[in-house]
């Protein structure tokens, strides 16, 4: 072989070797690039497997339900929807969520709406829907909820690094879930006071 052609090899393959590199770092955007490991959430009240996504923001209820009516406003078939249940997943001390999870009824279809970073996905609702709608103003934020219970919430965690892992809204109250060096404690609070239920 001659002195420019393994020269040009080199080359390529030191070319090729950066271009894999950055490929797997994701130093270049290829379109085509796997998508990052996801893993599944199992949910109850009837909540369907859906992968999760990489948490890239949070967002507060208020947030989620405007951009929900919208969307389902949007469309005639499920613009008289009804709201049944909530769930916020991975939430901050100000009651904001990486993930939502939205209970509906519209016509004779009940379905699971999921909000986050990326957007919107749906699926058919079948485990059993509340029977309780829930209307907009029959209850506190979220946030008002958490700090009204700072004490209770964070008693054996002063520095306040418990995560909120979830928070159920349906039936009229709110049951909040603390998880604490893998230990998980769930709390009960009426969803229009946010007072404590013993």
């Amino acid at each position: 072989m001659h002195r420019s052609s393994i020269t040009i090899l080199l080359i390529a393959a030191v070319i090729i070797g950066l271009v894999g590199i950055a490929y797997f770092t994701g130093a270049i955007p290829f379109a085509n690039r796997p998508a990052d490991v996801q893993t599944n959430t199992n949910a109850d009240a009837g909540l369907q497997t859906v992968p999760d996504t990489t948490q890239s923001s949070l967002t507060t209820l208020k947030a989620a339900l405007d951009q929900l009516s919208q969307r389902l406003q949007a469309t005639p078939s499920s613009s008289n929807f009804t709201l049944h249940y909530i769930r916020g997943t991975d939430l901050d001390f100000q009651g904001r969520a990486a993930h939502w999870v939205f209970g509906v009824r519209y016509g004779n279809q009940s379905v699971l709406m999921y909000f986050d970073a990326p957007g919107w996905r749906s699926v058919s609702w079948e485990g059993a829907v509340p029977e309780k709608e829930i209307v907009a103003d029959s209850f506190v934020s979220p946030s008002k909820v958490i700090n009204r219970n700072a004490g209770i919430l964070y008693a054996s965690d002063p520095q306040k690094e418990g995560l909120i892992k979830r928070m159920d809204l349906m039936n009229g109250k709110y049951t909040i879930t603390m998880e604490r060096q893998g230990r998980q404690q769930t709390f009960v609070f009426d969803a229009a006071s946010g007072e404590l239920i013993p």
